[in-house]
């Protein structure tokens, strides 16, 4: 499995883009009483760049960040089928190691530590197949994340001297839609998008796209 993501970070104060890479391993087990379990494990680097006027004597672009970071979800759903259409509900657990990130320029000094994320996600899904020819797959739900663990401590350094800040929890209300198409028996092309609300760190949209090749 190869991966690129792009997250982009807008505001009238602080301007965010980080551009990842990555390649990991897929797992699915499907069991007679549709139950299934998937595993996932994820290498991912990313580049951070970002500018913030909130900060004092920040004029400057500051210079990027390079991380390394490992993810790995658990998740375990159930999968009601009515005729075409079913029921989902899934539960997930994800962890991992998020890298410390160094973004600096001269005037100013940002450190992010590194942390092993844990976060319980929940979800219910309708979905419908085989639309179109058995072709089309459509599936849209809701669910609740939260945060069972703080983020890392973050230090900031600038000609007025060092503060600390400790890491963060959230809790987070989310909407998904997915749709994906077969472009043959072992092609399948799919798209997910999501929304958040109702946290401190919200996500506009979050769009994944993916090309899967079975053999």
């Amino acid at each position: 499995m190869l991966n690129f993501t792009q997250t982009k970070l807008n505001s009238s104060s602080l301007d965010v883009t980080s551009k990842g890479y990555g390649l990991g391993q897929y797992l699915s087990f499907l069991f007679q009483n549709d139950l299934y379990l998937d595993f996932v494990l994820r290498y991912i680097r990313y580049q951070n760049d970002m500018s913030a006027s909130f900060l004092p004597n920040v004029n400057l672009p500051l210079n990027s960040g390079i991380s390394n970071n490992i993810i790995t979800s658990l998740e375990l759903g159930y999968r009601k089928y009515i005729q075409n259409f079913y029921l989902e509900p899934q539960i997930e657990l994800i962890s991992g190691y998020v890298d410390s990130i160094h973004l600096h320029n001269e005037n100013v000094d940002i450190k992010l530590d590194s942390y092993m994320p844990l976060v319980l996600k929940s979800a219910f899904f309708i979905g419908a197949n085989n639309i179109k020819d058995a072709k089309l797959n459509l599936r849209a739900g809701f669910g609740y994340m939260s945060d069972l663990k703080k983020s890392g401590q973050k230090t900031f350094t600038d000609n007025l001297g060092t503060r600390h800040f400790d890491g963060l929890k959230d809790d987070r209300v989310f909407i998904n839609l997915n749709t994906s198409y077969e472009i043959s028996r072992n092609t399948r092309l799919s798209l997910d998008f999501e929304k958040s609300f109702l946290g401190d760190l919200n996500i506009d949209w979050s769009m994944n796209a993916n090309l899967r090749y079975s053999f």
